[in-house]
């Protein structure tokens, strides 16, 4: 009997242990990651919402819209870091984009920083369209000062 109590003892907290450990799991935040703007390059001028598009825009790592932004000549971003309004430059020759963090991501794991393009997004513009293809990507720590993405994109 009283090994019996010992064992039912021994698997309660296992099983508490084990619990905790999910629930840790599920809190993991990357909500409040910020990504820069970059409009560098010459290009057409993209606006990015960098959020899961299942999430309604609200939360986790993804793009859930674009759209074509016009900027003027000589123009200074004043929001440079975000992830409603993450503003690039892109061009015909373009193969991907590096999507830029902004703040540290100390204490993710690349689990947790996975970006993940839901569906297929198109951008009509003019006679192209510029493409960004469904998929999950993997964080690159050798981006930029904080790590970011580089993210498959085409013209069609």
């Amino acid at each position: 009997m009283k090994n019996l109590i010992i064992l039912t003892v021994i698997f309660s907290g296992l099983l508490l242990i084990s619990c905790e450990k999910e629930i840790e799991k599920e809190e993991v935040n990357t909500d409040y990651l910020l990504f820069k703007s970059d409009v560098s390059k010459v290009g057409i001028a993209i606006n990015l919402r960098l959020w899961r598009k299942s999430t309604n825009c609200f939360s986790r790592l993804g793009i859930c819209f674009i759209e074509r932004k016009v900027i003027e000549p000589g123009t200074k971003l004043t929001n440079i870091n975000s992830r409603d309004n993450v503003i690039i430059t892109v061009n015909e020759t373009d193969t991907n984009i590096t999507l830029l963090l902004s703040t540290e991501v100390s204490g993710l794991s690349n689990e947790d920083l996975l970006f993940d393009v839901e569906e297929e997004l198109i951008l009509e513009l003019d006679d192209k369209s510029f493409k960004i293809p469904k998929g999950i990507y993997q964080y690159n720590e050798n981006l930029g000062e904080f790590g970011g993405y580089n993210i498959a994109v085409s013209f069609d």
